[in-house]
C-alpha cells in the first residue's frame, strides 16, 4: 500500500444528484416550505449527503482519527468503535478509513477468544493497515490457535515499534523479537516473564525501560535478592529504583556505584530477614546523588543499623527524603548524619522512646535536621501509656517558632485507634497553642488513618 488512496465518490454524487432533481422537479408542489414533510425529509437528506461526500479527504481523515477512543495507549478491536464502525458506515467512509495509517497504528490483544484464528488475522491486516507509521502494541496472548502469521508480521515491522508489552508467555518472544533486529523509533517495553528469554534489545537508541545499560526507572515487585542486585550491577544509569525483595541471599553480587540514583525504596516480604536482606544490599551499594530513600519492612522484622550509618557515610549524598517503617536503635546518630533531610517519615514502635524522640527534634541546635520542613509520625502497636502530647507541643512550637532552623511546615501523627493510643497524645489538638499553629499556617494531621500500611504509604504532605 502506496499511502492515502483518493476514493472513488462519483456515485454517491450521481445518486445525490438525482435525488435532488427528482425532488425539485415534482409538479405543483410549490416552494420547498410548503410541501409535504416527507418531500422536506428526502430534501434535508440529500443536501447532508452531498456535505458529506465534499469535504476533502484529508479532512475526513482528521476527523476520523479524532474518533480513536480516549486515553487509551492500545485500542481494543472493537465493531462498535472506531476505527472498525467507521468501516460500516458506507463505502467513501470504508475507503477512507482503511487507508489512514494512523487508526491502524495502536492495537490491544489480550481478551477472551483472542487465539481465534478469525481474530488473529484481523489483527494481522490491522497491523499491516499502519503501513510505516510507529506502532504501539499489548500482545498476550500463548501461541495458542496458529498466530505464527500475526508474529510474523508484527516481527517484520520491528523498526517501527513505539510502546511495546509483549505480556507473559515466554515461549513467543522468539518469534515476536527477530535477532539482531534494530528498534530505532522503540521508546517503552513491557516483558512480563519469570524466566530469562533469548532476546537483545541492544539497538534501540530511544529505549529507556531495557536494556539495563539504557535504564533509568526499575520497579520490582517480589524478586530475589541476588537478581536485583544482578540488574543493579548492569544500571550505571538508573535514577529511581523500587522493589520488594522476596528471598535473601548467601552473598551479595558486587555493584558499581549508582551515580545518578535519586530515588531509592526497598520493601520487604514478610518471609525473608531484613537483617540479612539490608546489610547484604546497602554493604553493596554506593548512590552519591541519592535525595530519597525509603526503607520498608513488616511490624515483627526488625533490623539494625551500622549497615545503614555505613551507607549513608559511605554515599555522602545529599539526602532529603528519608522514610523508615521502624525506629532504629541508633536513629539520632543516623539523623545526625543527614543534615540536608527536608521530609522525615518514621514509624515509632512500642519499645521507642517517644518522648526522648520528640525532645530531640524540637530544633535547638543547627546540628541536629536544620533543614526539616515535613515531618510523619505514626504511633503503631500497643505501649503503656505515655503522655508525649507535651513534647510534641515543644517541638512543634520550637520548630515554627525558632531561628535555629528552619520552619517546619508540615506536621503528621498517625496513631492507632486504641484507648491506649489517644491517651498517649492526650488532648493535643485541643490546646490552644496547637490552634494558634495551624491558624498561623502550619500544616497539622493527628488521627487515626485506620490501617497502619495505608497511613505509612501515602505521600507526605
Amino acid at each position: 500500500m502506496d499511502g492515502v488512496k483518493e476514493p472513488d465518490i462519483t456515485w454517491i454524487e450521481i445518486e445525490a444528484h438525482q435525488a435532488m432533481v427528482q425532488i425539485s422537479l415534482q409538479p405543483g408542489l410549490g416552494p420547498l416550505s410548503t410541501r409535504p414533510s416527507d418531500y422536506q425529509k428526502q430534501s434535508s437528506l440529500a443536501f447532508a449527503v452531498l456535505n458529506i461526500i465534499s469535504l476533502p479527504v484529508e479532512l475526513l481523515t482528521e476527523i476520523f482519527i479524532w474518533c480513536l477512543p480516549d486515553g487509551q495507549l492500545f485500542v481494543n478491536p472493537n465493531p462498535l468503535d472506531a476505527p472498525l464502525l467507521l468501516c460500516k458506515v458506507c463505502r467513501l467512509w470504508r475507503l477512507v478509513a482503511l487507508n489512514t495509517p494512523e487508526l491502524w497504528q495502536s492495537l490491544l490483544v489480550v481478551r477472551p477468544g483472542a487465539n481465534d484464528p478469525r481474530f488473529l488475522e484481523l489483527c494481522r491486516l490491522w497491523i499491516s493497515r499502519a503501513t510505516t507509521y510507529p506502532l504501539s502494541v499489548r500482545l498476550n496472548i500463548s501461541d495458542r490457535g496458529n498466530p505464527d502469521a500475526l508474529f510474523r508480521t508484527i516481527a517484520d515491522l520491528a523498526p517501527q515499534w513505539r510502546n511495546m508489552d509483549l505480556g507473559q508467555y515466554v515461549s513467543i518472544l522468539p518469534k515476536l523479537v527477530p535477532q539482531e533486529a534494530s528498534f530505532p523509533a522503540l521508546e517503552r517495553l513491557a516483558i512480563t516473564a519469570n524466566d530469562r528469554h533469548p532476546c537483545s534489545f541492544l539497538d534501540a537508541p530511544k529505549l529507556r525501560e531495557l536494556p539495563w545499560s539504557q535504564l533509568t526507572t526499575f520497579m520490582a515487585d517480589f524478586i530475589d535478592l541476588d537478581r536485583c542486585m544482578a540488574v543493579l550491577s548492569e544500571t550505571p544509569n538508573l535514577v529511581d529504583c523500587t522493589v520488594v525483595l522476596s528471598g535473601n541471599s548467601p552473598a551479595g553480587i558486587p555493584i558499581p556505584p549508582l551515580l545518578h540514583l535519586r530515588s531509592l525504596t526497598i520493601s520487604l516480604s514478610f518471609s525473608v530477614s531484613p537483617e540479612d536482606i539490608y546489610t547484604t544490599l546497602l554493604d553493596g551499594l554506593t548512590a552519591p546523588a541519592l535525595q530519597h530513600l525509603t526503607l520498608r519492612y513488616g511490624r515483627n522484622q526488625f533490623f539494625e543499623t551500622p549497615t545503614l550509618l555505613s551507607f549513608i557515610a559511605r554515599s555522602a549524598a545529599p539526602l532529603q527524603t528519608l522514610a523508615l517503617s521502624s525506629l532504629p536503635a541508633d536513629l539520632m546518630d543516623c539523623l545526625q548524619r543527614t543534615p540536608s533531610l527536608t521530609q522525615l517519615r518514621i514509624d515509632l514502635r512500642p519499645d521507642a522512646d517517644r518522648a526522648a524522640f520528640f525532645t530531640m527534634l524540637q530544633g535547638r541546635s543547627k546540628e541536629f535536621l536544620p533543614c526539616l520542613e515535613s515531618l510523619r509520625v505514626v504511633l503503631s502497636g500497643v505501649s503503656e501509656p505515655v503522655m508525649i502530647g507535651g513534647a510534641i507541643l515543644e517541638m512543634l512550637v520550637s520548630r515554627w517558632e525558632g531561628t535555629a532552623v528552619a520552619k517546619l511546615r508540615a506536621f503528621q501523627l498517625v496513631h492507632e485507634q486504641t484507648p491506649a493510643a489517644l491517651d498517649e497524645v492526650g488532648s493535643l489538638t485541643e490546646r490552644s497553642e496547637y490552634r494558634r499553629l495551624k491558624a498561623d499556617g502550619m500544616e497539622l494531621f493527628v488521627g487515626s488513618h485506620g490501617a497502619f500500611v495505608e497511613a505509612f504509604t501515602e505521600p507526605i504532605i
